[in-house]
C-alpha cells in the first residue's frame, strides 16, 4: 500500500480524472493537493515523479483533435498543459474535444457504437429519473455541436470525461477515437 508524504493512503488508481470546466483556478488548486511521489529509473538515471489528479476540460474549438509532437499521432485529447495552481506543482490539464468525444459517449449511452455499450438505468426510481436526465442534457445542434439543454449537466460531461480519460490510456471505441481524419 502506497502513501504520500502527507500519510494519506495511496490506492490502486494511477489516474484520477476531475473536471475542472468550473472554477477553473480552484479545480487546478484541489489537483495537486492529492499526490503521491514515484520514483522510476530511465538510461541509467533516477528520477522521482510526482503524479497528481488530471483536470480535463471540454474545448470546443478542436474538433478535430490535437496532434501529439512525440509522435505525430492526432488525437481527441490534447498533450497535458501545466498550469498554475498557487503552489510549488503544476495542475496536469488536458483538453478533451467537446463534440467529437460527445459524439462517440452518446454513441455509446445510445446502444450505437460497436465497440461498447453502456448500461444505463431504467427509470424505476426518482435516482435514475434524474441521473437519466443529465444523461441527456445536452444535444447537438443542426450544425452539430453540442449544446446544454440542461444546466444540470454534470453527470453528463463527468462521462464524457471518463471516456476522454479512457482514450488518453490508449482506449479505442472507434477507429476515429485515437486518430481522426482532418
Amino acid at each position: 500500500m502506497k502513501e504520500n508524504e502527507k500519510g494519506e493512503v495511496i490506492s490502486g488508481a494511477e489516474r484520477v480524472a476531475i473536471d475542472c470546466g468550473y472554477k477553473w483556478y480552484d479545480q487546478c488548486a484541489e489537483s495537486v493537493q492529492h499526490f503521491y511521489d514515484e520514483e522510476f529509473e530511465m538510461n541509467g538515471k533516477k528520477f522521482l515523479q510526482r503524479k497528481t489528479w488530471l483536470c480535463f476540460r471540454g474545448d470546443g474549438k478542436h474538433e478535430k483533435g490535437w496532434t501529439w509532437k512525440e509522435d505525430g499521432v492526432r488525437r481527441l485529447i490534447s498533450e497535458p498543459e501545466e498550469y498554475e495552481s498557487g503552489s510549488d506543482t503544476k495542475a496536469l490539464v488536458f483538453f478533451w474535444a467537446g463534440d467529437d468525444v460527445k459524439n462517440i459517449v452518446a454513441s455509446i449511452r445510445d446502444g450505437k457504437n460497436q465497440f461498447l455499450k453502456l448500461t444505463v438505468p431504467q427509470p424505476n426510481n426518482p435516482q435514475d429519473e434524474a441521473f437519466l436526465k443529465q444523461l441527456h442534457s445536452e444535444s447537438p445542434d443542426e450544425d452539430g455541436h453540442w449544446e446544454e439543454d440542461s444546466t444540470e449537466n454534470h453527470l453528463w460531461d463527468a462521462l464524457c470525461i471518463v471516456y476522454a480519460n479512457a482514450m488518453l490510456s490508449g482506449i479505442k471505441f472507434t477507429e476515429a477515437s485515437q486518430s481522426p481524419k482532418s
